[in-house]
């Protein structure tokens, strides 16, 4: 990079200069200050640091595309460093903005014809730039006119899963009508099961895997979530209850962040305080840093450390300290009205206090430390740490619910799963005699594009997690993610080769809309 640094100096001081120009609300002279500030403050640095990057052979792939897109933008019109006559892209439904702008480069420069293949129907990754536009309407977006030809036979899927899927995804509007049908005109089997709570989900998966891995039909699993934090449970269960090898891609390390191994010291804490009637200065600033969204500023830990100590709590039992925290006058940083703050703090640290069963204190968890909540505002803590973009709260608390009060055993089971944890696997191209093909698999929805497995199992069909909460409002403005929702179910309906099994909720929950949608005929189980 360090040959392009006077190019990309001068197109990012361009485009930031742009950016502000059409974004601020102030008066041109200001404007430009505003831009010449944050180009000084920021894009210099960032234009020494990827140069560096680039010695050290460090640079991300999306960087190596936007280098790769400025020198084609570079040579557009030297006719003898033209070297390709026909482009093919693959998969042009998962393509971004950059990858879009790279590939109309290269046929600009080349001169090219293109040939894009893909599935709008499995346009699933909206959160990272693409989107169904692109293949849905490729001419608006190049200056070419395009001929469609469309491939009507799935040779993956048997014929009832083709069938039932079409169905299904004909309920969105934003597609291209086919006629899609199986190579394969063998049927698979699909099962539905109520499930009474999470340890019935459990059984049901643990007696799936012992059935579908024998040495005379072993196969390969998928047992997918349409959130991280569904997987936990199941994590702890093969690991550390019935000792069954899994996968799990590195989009699971949830259970080895930080912020996790913080959450077990809360509960260590919980044990400590049970043998004891007392509670230590030290356990309750740490419980602190965790019940506000940040931790306890530094002069506010001296504060109130020496208010306990003045107050001899170490000899008080744990509702008079709570009493004493009550009426804590402050200082608490950022706040205006510091005994609100402290009446907070009291009412979580009592809940924490009060909960007897590993369950219930996960709940106050959940309910009342907002520093371990989601965060996804002004400095998001998820983006340095994945356990804020899907806490498992509710989820550790179901599985806890059979532990009681033995918090020590809940415990070693968690570590029992964290030291086993990670086997991964980039789901590559596997041989026949992979020893990855005969295992139990672990994933997001996300996760599935593109693979198959002999078998499926779909965890907690319900509405408010198929589709996504967000989506299930009936809004205008949420029509658009919906179809984005359904074609995701339809990506991980689709990946079963002989058998898939759908884990409705107990009769509480309302089912997922999409289970009618398949219009399958009455199944077993359901």
């Amino acid at each position: 990079m360090p040959s392009r640094s006077k190019t990309l100096n001068r197109e990012m001081e361009e485009s930031l200069f742009e950016f502000i120009y059409l974004k601020a609300k102030t008066n041109i002279k200001i404007r430009e200050i505003l831009a010449r500030e944050c180009y000084n403050c920021f894009f210099k640095f960032w234009i020494k640091a990827c140069s560096e990057l680039e010695k050290r052979g460090m640079i991300t792939m999306t960087d190596q595309k936007y280098i790769a897109f400025l020198d084609e933008s570079k040579n557009i019109e030297d006719k003898k460093l033209r070297a390709y006559d026909y482009v093919f892209v693959d998969e042009f439904q998962d393509i971004n903005p950059l990858d879009l702008n790279l590939v109309k480069a290269i046929v600009k420069r080349n001169q090219s014809k293109l040939t894009i293949v893909g599935d709008d129907d499995q346009a699933i990754f909206e959160w990272r730039g693409a989107t169904p536009e692109y293949i849905l309407n490729p001419a608006r977006f190049f200056d070419l006119q395009f001929h469609t030809y469309t491939l009507e036979v799935n040779y993956r899927s048997p014929s009832n899963i083709v069938k039932s899927s079409q169905r299904l995804i004909a309920k969105n509007n934003n597609r291209v009508e086919k006629n899609i049908r199986s190579a394969n005109q063998a049927k698979a089997e699909i099962e539905f099961h109520r499930t009474i709570d999470l340890r019935d989900a459990l059984d049901i998966v643990h007696k799936i895997s012992q059935n579908s891995n024998n040495r005379q039909n072993a196969s390969r699993i998928a047992i997918i979530g349409r959130k991280r934090s569904e997987l936990i449970p199941y994590q702890v269960y093969f690991a550390s209850e019935i000792k069954v090898p899994f996968y799990a891609a590195e989009d699971l390390q949830l259970f080895l962040s930080d912020t996790f191994g913080r959450l077990l010291s809360l509960l260590e804490i919980k044990v400590n305080m049970r043998n004891h009637q007392s509670i230590r200065v030290s356990d309750i600033l740490t419980l602190c840093n965790y019940i506000r969204r940040f931790p306890l500023h530094r002069d506010d830990q001296r504060s109130l450390s020496n208010y306990l100590y003045k107050s001899e709590s170490n000899k008080l039992e744990q509702e008079q300290v709570i009493d004493i925290i009550e009426k804590y006058p402050g200082p608490w940083k950022g706040s205006r009205k510091p005994s609100t703050v402290s009446l907070d703090v009291a009412d979580a640290l009592r809940k924490f206090v009060r909960a007897e069963s590993v369950s219930a204190v996960l709940q106050s968890f959940q309910e009342k430390f907002i520093g371990l909540q989601p965060d996804f505002g002004k400095f998001s803590k998820a983006d340095e740490d994945i356990f804020y973009a899907d806490p498992p709260f509710e989820q550790l608390a179901d599985y806890a619910s059979s532990y009681g009060d033995n918090y020590h055993e809940f415990l070693d089971s968690i570590r029992s799963a964290q030291s086993t944890l990670v086997k991964t696997t980039d789901f590559g191209d596997e041989c026949e005699d992979n020893p990855l093909d005969h295992t139990v698999h672990l994933m997001t929805a996300p996760r599935a594009k593109g693979k198959e497995f002999d078998v499926v199992v779909l965890l907690n069909l319900r509405k408010g997690t198929w589709p996504d909460r967000r989506a299930a409002l009936e809004l205008e403005e949420t029509k658009q993610l919906a179809e984005a929702e359904r074609r995701l179910f339809y990506v991980v309906f689709t990946r079963a080769k002989k058998k898939i099994v759908m884990l409705l909720g107990n009769s509480q929950n309302e089912d997922s809309p999409y289970i009618n949608e398949l219009e399958l005929p009455e199944q077993t189980g359901r």
